[in-house]
This record gives C-alpha cells, structure tokens and sequence, in this order.
C-alpha cells in the first residue's frame, strides 16, 4: 500500500469519526438522568402532597410556594381546578414551552395532579428524567381535592388518597391460611 492510499484511509476514518460525534451531540437525548438515577429519585420520601397540606397551602399564604400543574385536557380545566394552578395536559408535558414554564418558576415547588394519581406519578418520572427534581404529587384525583380540601375542607379525609386501596396486595397473595408451625424436627433422627 502507498502513503497516499493510507493518508486518504486515516482522513476518511477521522472524518466520519467526527460526522458521528457530531451527529451524537445534534441528536442526543434531552434526558439529564439516567434510568437508575430517575428510579432512585423516584422511590425517595416526601413526594407527596395530601389534603391537610392543599388546604393550608391554598388557604393561607403557602400558596405563592408552590406551582400547581393541572395535567388533565384543556376543557376538564376548564370545569374546575386548583387555584392559581396552570394547565399542561399529560400529552405536552415534555414540549418545550411546557418545560420552560416549569423551570421558570422558580424556587416554586411543582405539584402536579391529574384525573387520576397515576398519570401524575408518570409525569413525575419525566420530570424527574430530564432533571427537574423537586417535585411533588397529589395524592388520589383532582375530584377527591375538590371534594376534600378545595370546597371544604374535612380533616376526617386530610390524608385520603383514592387509590390506596387499590394497589393493596398483600390481599391477593395470601391464598390459604396460614399453617401452623411444626414443633417437630422436619427430618426424623436416626441412632444406633
């Protein structure tokens, strides 16, 4: 093989090299964490936001604290929401107007909430995913609030969530009762 032939060989593997390295930084992904990090974030403590906490915050001077993100349609806003809440329905969470409002918020903590708590909790996950750590849920649907803590209050249900009972499963695993303890040694003894 001659020089020319080498050179021209090292130039085109250099060249596509950077083509691809180029290539990876236009088209990566805009996630700022990896899987175990956003699975390690996620299963942390004190996500969640209960009636007894709505109400103070909507009733007294927390509310300014915190950003409500309503993540049902436009028109199930429109019939009601959290006051002072914005409207990002599930399906534009991660658009870039909808992420640069979360993060223009400020030292405000989202809270999100939604039709049901598991949506809010898959957008929790995104969120979480592209690095927007503090935020919290509301536990159970935006009916339950209204119902609980944003029409009247009714400390009987301040720490009520809809779908506790729902995700019970030690109810569906047990299939007999429970035998009794063998007071005997499981294997017999043997002696000369």
């Amino acid at each position: 093989m001659s020089n020319k032939t080498l050179n021209n060989g090292a130039f085109l593997f250099f060249a596509i090299l950077l083509g691809g390295l180029a290539a990876n930084f236009i088209f990566s992904s805009n996630y700022k964490l990896s899987n175990r990090q956003v699975m390690t974030e996620f299963d942390g403590q004190g996500y969640f936001m209960n009636y007894a906490q709505l109400h103070e915050a909507i009733a007294g001077d927390k509310a300014p604290d915190y950003l409500f993100i309503d993540l049902r349609d436009e028109q199930a806003f429109a019939q009601g929401q959290i006051p002072g809440a914005v409207n990002i329905p599930f399906e534009k969470l991660l658009d870039k107007q909808s992420l640069k409002k979360i993060r223009k918020a400020g030292k405000k903590t989202p809270v999100l909430y939604a039709g049901e708590e598991a949506t809010a909790q898959k957008a929790r996950m995104l969120l979480l995913s592209r690095g927007i750590k503090e935020v919290k849920v509301l536990g159970g649907t935006f009916d339950m609030a209204r119902r609980f803590a944003i029409d009247n209050f009714d400390p009987a249900h301040a720490f009520f969530k809809d779908e506790k009972a729902r995700f019970v499963y030690l109810r569906f695993m047990q299939t007999s009762p429970r035998e009794e303890e063998i007071s005997r040694p499981a294997w017999m003894r043997a002696g000369c």
